[in-house]
């Protein structure tokens, strides 16, 4: 990275925190070191470093107070570390918050590799499960195996993320019910 390039920049906008040459420039500067950084933290998720990368550069415009931290491009270099740090840490609780379909999947029917057997009985059992689902039931489910984001899915659902949760909750319910159906009917 180009320090004396940063120090420059930090000088504009020492004197004007809205100055867009000068954060144009920084973006420039930042970017490639800010994506290194989340793709080593996020081993390789494409997707999760752009957003967390993203996610700095707007905490540092909404929020850098650049009288204070910024004499010098290296004490600025360990604000924005400092940073980095808060967003990854917020990511990971928030995917660990959000549950996977594997584990969804564990949690319901157990084990991670099941014998062929018990793969095509899973299969037949979802065949039945979805069959007496609802469409929106469907959809949730859908978005679920497809491995979405809690925030993504419940932009595509157009409602907000609580709600989504409780279409989660509301979905789980009624699988578990329809499998304890079809195990007094077995």
């Amino acid at each position: 990275m180009d320090l004396e390039q940063l120090n420059d920049d930090l000088a504009k906008l020492r004197k004007n925190a809205t100055d867009p040459d000068a954060w144009e420039s920084m973006y420039q500067l930042l970017w490639p070191y800010l994506v290194g950084v989340f793709f080593r933290s996020f081993v390789g998720k494409r997707q999760t470093t752009e957003d967390a990368a993203q996610e700095v550069m707007l905490r540092l415009l909404r929020f850098a107070d650049f009288q204070v931290r910024t004499q010098s491009g290296q004490a600025f270099l360990s604000y924005v570390n400092a940073v980095c740090r808060s967003v990854a840490i917020d990511s990971y609780r928030r995917e660990a918050s959000q549950p996977s379909a594997e584990r969804v999947f564990q949690e319901d029917f157990g084990g991670e590799n099941p014998d062929p057997e018990k793969e095509q009985i899973t299969r037949d059992l979802v065949t039945k499960v979805a069959g007496r689902l609802s469409q929106d039931d469907l959809k949730v489910a859908y978005l679920i195996v497809d491995g979405r984001p809690a925030d993504e899915a419940a932009a595509e659902l157009h409602v907000n993320l609580t709600a989504y949760y409780q279409r989660v909750s509301r979905l789980r319910r009624r699988v578990r019910s329809i499998l304890e159906a079809l195990s007094g009917t077995a």
